[in-house]
């Protein structure tokens, strides 16, 4: 089982306390779109630190300082206008060859891959070509709740049509190329799950259908489709679409083990729209340039993309949310292998982009992270936990069979419904020659190695730096308490049961204890 599912477990309650702390509505234009160029007034705007080259790479080094698979392996690019601060690689394009990364390596952009395909949909808008209120059905008759459903609704996530990639039989499925015919066959029959245009839900089947509207629109394959209307005018000519001869990164996971293992069995054909897109930051950077100078859209169509709408929520291939104080939008680049972010504060024409070709370290945070650097001043930090010598002897208390206290079990319900299944974990003793081990186990996730770093207290070595603590009672009874950031998940541990065969959630319900 992949070590970063139980990692999303573990930090589920650090997504939902995130998700709770809403967002910034981005900068609204302050003219019309239809003034003249004259009648436009710009700000002065400051150019960025001398130094923060310097501090970014001195902040950057942080990574893999005691934990050596947390290493930053990618690319960063930081401008303001067209000042360009920072454009440095970082770390391995090939784990196996040693082939380092260079800022012309192209990465697997994932689900930046949307922002071409929404550029695409709004000149071809432009063009009179089609329209964001068509219904789907216009350009694609008979597709199930094509009537109801517009593009628009595939631009803002709120078409109602569940992600086909979260199914389990894609795990299966993405391990060999596909045809975007193909990939629309995965979710045609699936039911919505809302009345389109009445909630929000990141989708990847939402950019995979609006790319074969392009294709029926324009008569032409998506991917000739996206290079005649942007990567050609832009000039983006390190982009490619599923594969390339040039040199390109390798994805790398993160194994139980703690280790970086090279991810060689996905086909990124089988994202289509959605993620089977190469880039570069350079190539990025020229896109979002050309959006910023209205060479490419107009005012009024850029404006659309970083604007959630009258109702809020997401924009078109950008999301507003705050940056280091800043109103701003980002998008993330995620797909096996791979984790990447784009930021940019409309105020003051600033680009961060970062492309990594791990899932290890968070491309999201560094970004936020050397945005604190700009507009903060401050040079973030990140502790790396150092292994405490406690003889395994006095680990072993700890060991048994938790169930989760009532709030905690609150907690995960409303993180998320994946999240909401889990009813028990095991701190359980892993004996080995390298040397014995406490694992933090959940059933049908996976397992996590438990550091000692006093006494009942551990570290696990992921991304939100999580902590344990077991607290032994003096009957004997113990909680199990998981810290990460501000949030907390706590576990009370119950008599023993064979983990192999976890209880069934009726067994499970009566066996909790409604502490906290």
């Amino acid at each position: 089982m992949p070590s970063s599912r139980i990692s999303t477990a573990l930090a589920s309650f650090a997504l939902m306390l995130a998700c709770a702390c809403g967002t910034a509505a981005p900068a609204e234009p302050t003219e019309s779109a239809d003034e003249s160029e004259a009648e436009r007034t710009s700000p002065t705007i400051e150019p960025l630190p001398s130094d923060l080259d310097h501090r970014a790479i001195t902040y950057l080094e942080q990574y893999g300082r005691h934990w050596p698979a947390f290493r930053f392996h990618g690319a960063v690019l930081v401008a303001r206008g067209d000042q360009i601060a920072i454009d440095r690689a970082f770390g391995q394009a090939d784990l196996v060859s040693g082939v380092s990364n260079e800022t012309t390596t192209q990465f697997r952009i994932g689900t930046l891959s949307a922002q071409l395909t929404a550029v695409t949909a709004l000149r071809l808008a432009e063009a009179g070509v089609l329209d964001l209120q068509d219904p789907v059905a216009k350009h694609l008759p008979g597709w199930p709740g094509g009537d109801q459903i517009t593009l628009e609704h595939l631009l803002t996530h709120r078409s109602g049509i569940p992600s086909f990639t979260d199914s389990d039989a894609f795990e299966r499925w993405k391990n060999a190329p596909h045809s975007l015919a193909e990939i629309l066959d995965q979710f045609r029959t699936l039911p919505l799950e809302f009345e389109p245009g009445t909630d929000t839900a990141p989708s990847n089947s939402n950019p995979v259908l609006l790319g074969a509207v392009l294709e029926a629109a324009t008569g032409k394959p998506y991917p000739q489709v996206v290079a005649e209307q942007v990567l050609q005018p832009v000039g983006m000519e390190h982009t490619r679409y599923v594969a390339s001869e040039e040199q390109q990164a390798i994805g790398m996971s993160y194994n139980d083990d703690e280790l970086l293992d090279v991810v060689h069995r996905v086909h990124p054909s089988a994202f289509g729209p959605a993620g089977g897109w190469l880039s570069t930051t350079g190539d990025l950077l020229r896109l979002y340039r050309a959006l910023a100078g209205e060479s490419l859209l107009s005012r009024r169509s850029v404006a659309q993309m970083q604007d959630g709408g009258p109702q809020g929520g997401l924009g078109y291939g950008w999301a507003p949310t705050e940056l280091a104080g800043q109103a701003a939008v980002s998008w993330p680049g995620l797909i096996d292998g791979f984790n990447s972010a784009a930021f940019y504060v409309p105020a003051d024409d600033t680009t961060i982009i970062v492309l990594s070709n791990t899932e290890v370290v968070p491309s999201g945070q560094l970004g936020e992270d050397i945005a604190a650097l700009i507009y903060q001043d401050e040079l973030p930090r990140r502790e790396e936990a150092v292994e405490a010598p406690i003889p395994f002897e006095e680990q072993l208390p700890a060991v048994g069979r938790y169930v989760p206290t009532r709030g905690t079990e609150d907690a995960l319900a409303a993180a998320d419904a994946d999240s909401a299944l889990i009813g028990e974990v095991y701190v359980l003793p892993n004996r080995k020659p390298s040397g014995d081990e406490l694992i933090f186990m959940v059933p049908d996730y996976g397992t996590k190695i438990m550091h000692p770093e006093g006494k009942g207290r551990f570290f696990f070595k992921d991304r939100a730096q999580t902590r344990a603590e077991v607290i032994v009672r003096a009957d004997q009874s113990a909680l199990l308490v998981l810290e990460s950031g501000d949030g907390e998940l706590r576990f009370v541990r119950v008599p023993s049961e064979d983990p192999a065969k976890p209880t069934s959630a009726s067994a499970r319900a009566g066996d909790r204890r409604r502490t906290g």
